[in-house]
């Protein structure tokens, strides 16, 4: 008999991965037009084939092989309950050494679905200096001038609560990086992210030598991502 409603035709490339991670050797599948997947492994006397069929939604297996494709479910729900999203920004800025830099700033919040990580995209990131420079996150950006006599005045740059900083461990422990443009490539019109920035070990304190307390250093907000992180039990 086979199993015909237990494993979802989106789980088979996970499924693969598992069973090459478990110790089964992937072959070239046979000429029949059903099957999509055939594994073999030591010990075991038989192959492992799974099959596409009347359904659109799932694939089916023999009955014996129910035990290894309910571990890789069972693993598989682990997994994704210990899974967790991250809003990382992607920007810009110069530091107090003259040079330019690429940055991603992790989120100091975590969700459970992606969905909920793009509440983060409203944060703004500054650097600063408390004791030790920082980065500061804060709920979100609200810049507002007015022209006085000529003359432009800041009124408000950000508003809300800081949700959370950064030291340069920290920041790194959180998964953050940096990146230095490379210097011959300072005063070109167009930057290419993939090949004009090099790798740094260079420290928030490398980066702003001497920064004046109160002040906030700006960092130019340009893309996103989300960022899947696995939670340790």
């Amino acid at each position: 008999m086979a199993k015909r409603n237990v494993l979802h035709i989106s789980k088979l490339e996970n499924l693969k991965k598992w069973l090459v991670q478990d110790g089964w050797n992937i072959l070239p599948s046979s000429n029949n037009p059903y099957e999509v997947l055939r594994v073999v492994k030591d010990g075991k006397q038989n192959p492992l084939i799974i099959y596409s069929g009347k359904s659109e939604e799932h694939l089916s297996f023999a009955d014996r092989d129910m035990p290894v494709i309910g571990a890789f479910l069972r693993d598989e729900k682990k997994s994704q309950k210990n899974m967790m999203y991250r809003y990382i920004m992607c920007g810009m800025f110069t530091g107090l050494d003259g040079e330019m830099y690429e940055i991603e700033i992790p989120s100091p919040l975590s969700y459970k679905s992606k969905e909920d990580a793009m509440r983060d995209e409203r944060f703004g990131y500054r650097f600063a200096f408390v004791d030790v420079p920082l980065i500061v996150i804060y709920e979100n950006e609200n810049y507002q001038v007015k022209n006085e006599n000529g003359k432009k005045i800041l009124l408000q740059w950000i508003e809300g609560d800081i949700v959370g900083t950064y030291t340069y461990e920290e920041f790194r422990k959180a998964g953050g990086e940096v990146r230095m443009l490379k210097p011959e490539m300072k005063g070109y019109g167009f930057i290419d992210a993939e090949t004009d920035f090099l790798d740094t070990n260079k420290s928030f304190r490398d980066i702003f030598p001497n920064m004046q307390t109160q002040k906030l250093y700006y960092i130019d907000n340009e893309a996103y991502y989300i960022r899947q992180d696995t939670i340790e039990e």
